[in-house]
């Protein structure tokens, strides 16, 4: 939106007639301001066209100094009324306008001041009535596109192809981990974005919007979404600057797309807790044989090959992240996050997920069917806790020998009287089942069972003596501690 000295100019109702300065006819109008003091220059601040009769300017040299000062403000251009004070514009005046490209117009004497000044607003008006037609025109555009194209990306690519045509330009959706969901022209997906502090800053959620400019074009990005950073980035380009009514357009396209992108991440991570409901449920043994088969066929999975990892507590990524290392190991598996927190992943071939976790403690069952996965994921954890006490990255199950004599007891009866013995006197009260087994895992460290469980050691001194005496049994005896690890590790493998 500009109004120009040459549409003034071109109005007939105004008679206006340049005179000098023809080079700056086409610069932009921001308003009329008419003054007959010597400077007007302090009043403004750049665009105005300046109307004036010279009534207080008739020594030699005051009109070149005046257009001298208005040039170096920024001014439009100058009117000079006649037929009040001089009967045509002197010479001084345009000259010095023409050697600073600053248009001079003569304003006749049947012109009021008062009627360029309304020609300018109504000319204003129009114009951002214009731009309000041709933005909700475009708005209805985008509307319509994203109503009848859509993608499981959420990423609109009839939105996206619509606002590009609409900016003359390229537009580019990129995802939070930088790859394309969307493009149009298709081309756009391989064009170089320059690198920037200002788009550093938009990928890593510290800013809503940017925008750049550069040798092939002008560049403006946006982050789509809600949160920190958003679920993607659009940029878009154009060969042109971006003035207010394409910012306006890339505004609304903005919109769209978020929420496309919310609703497509919404469905994701409900059909990402459905699945998680259904391989936890899976793990403790909750589903019918023939459904759990079915579903492991789904995705992919053998049901007679099954192993179970753990990943030891607690855990330096979660659920999402885990997913993200297992799609890019190239394995099949399946990640469930239990509402306590633990992780598991759940798969035929796990090895190679299992490499992209270097700084986890890992454990891994042994090959399982259904119906043996509870059993298989107590096996993972188990492994995970022990390796996590020796400092080891991966923990087979067949590797602990221990483990294997206690699988091998499950069935015998004598296996749950023993538990009971040793365990009974404790009761229901995890607490100090935990504080316990901490204390052990720590090979009796008062201090170290105290920093893994998050508690002062005086109240796990405390825990521990209670349990001492609910035992009858000293806990610094060596056997008494191999009798208690014996059952809580049986306890633990065989529910």
């Amino acid at each position: 939106m500009a109004v120009t000295m040459r549409h003034l100019v071109s109005v007939p109702e105004l008679g206006l007639r340049p005179v000098a300065g023809h080079a700056g006819l086409d610069g932009e109008v921001t308003w009329v301001h008419g003054s007959e003091v010597p400077d007007p220059t302090p009043w403004l601040t750049g665009g105005e066209l300046l109307l004036t009769t010279g009534v207080r300017l008739t020594e030699p040299g005051e009109l070149a100094q005046l257009c001298t000062r208005l040039a170096g403000t920024g001014a439009a251009g100058i009117g000079f009324a006649t037929g009040v004070a001089f009967a045509e514009i002197p010479m001084e005046l345009r000259e010095r306008a023409d050697q600073h490209g600053l248009p001079v117009v003569e304003v006749p004497y049947e012109t009021p001041f008062v009627a360029i000044a309304k020609e300018l607003a109504n000319e204003l008006a129009t114009q951002r009535n214009e731009a309000l037609r041709r933005a909700l025109h475009s708005h209805r555009r985008l509307i319509d596109a994203a109503l009848t194209s859509g993608g499981t990306t959420g990423a609109n690519a009839g939105v996206v192809g619509e606002l590009a045509s609409l900016l003359a330009g390229w537009c580019v959706v990129f995802d939070t981990a930088g790859e394309v969901l969307a493009s149009a022209p298709e081309t756009a997906s391989h064009t170089t974005i320059p690198d920037s502090a200002e788009l550093t800053r938009l990928r890593a959620g510290e800013i809503d919007s940017m925008g750049i400019a550069g040798p092939h074009g002008y560049l403006v990005g946006h982050r789509l979404g809600a949160g920190d950073r958003g679920r993607g980035l659009l940029i878009s380009g154009r060969p042109t600057p971006f003035g207010p009514p394409e910012h306006a357009i890339v505004a609304a396209a903005v919109s769209l797309l978020g929420l496309g992108l919310e609703q497509a991440g919404a469905a994701a991570a409900q059909a990402h807790r459905a699945r998680n409901e259904l391989v936890v449920q899976l793990l403790h043994d909750g589903v019918e044989t023939e459904l759990a088969n079915r579903q492991l066929a789904d995705w992919g999975l053998r049901p007679d090959q099954l192993r179970v990892a753990a990943i030891a507590e607690p855990s330096t990524v979660d659920d999402e992240e885990l997913r993200e290392i297992v799609a890019r190991s190239g394995v099949t598996a399946v990640v469930a996050a239990e509402h306590g927190g633990q992780l598991h992943l759940l798969g035929n071939e796990l090895d190679p997920a299992l490499a992209e976790l270097p700084a986890e403690n890992l454990g891994l069952s042994e090959p399982a069917a259904v119906g043996e996965l509870d059993f298989a994921r107590r096996q993972a954890i188990q492994a995970a806790r022990i390796g996590k006490g020796e400092g080891k990255a991966i923990t087979r199950a067949q590797e602990l020998r221990a483990m294997q004599l206690l699988r091998n007891l499950r069935a015998d009866e004598s296996l749950d009287v023993f538990i009971a013995r040793i365990l009974e006197p404790l009761g229901t009260d995890t607490t100090l089942i935990e504080s316990l087994r901490a204390f052990l895992d720590a090979h009796g460290s008062w201090h170290q069972a105290a920093r893994q469980l998050g508690i002062h050691r005086h109240t796990l001194r405390a825990r521990l003596t209670r349990a001492q005496q609910l035992l009858d049994r000293n806990l610094d005896s060596p056997y008494v501690r191999l009798e208690l690890s014996l059952a809580l590790h049986a306890h633990e493998l065989l529910g």
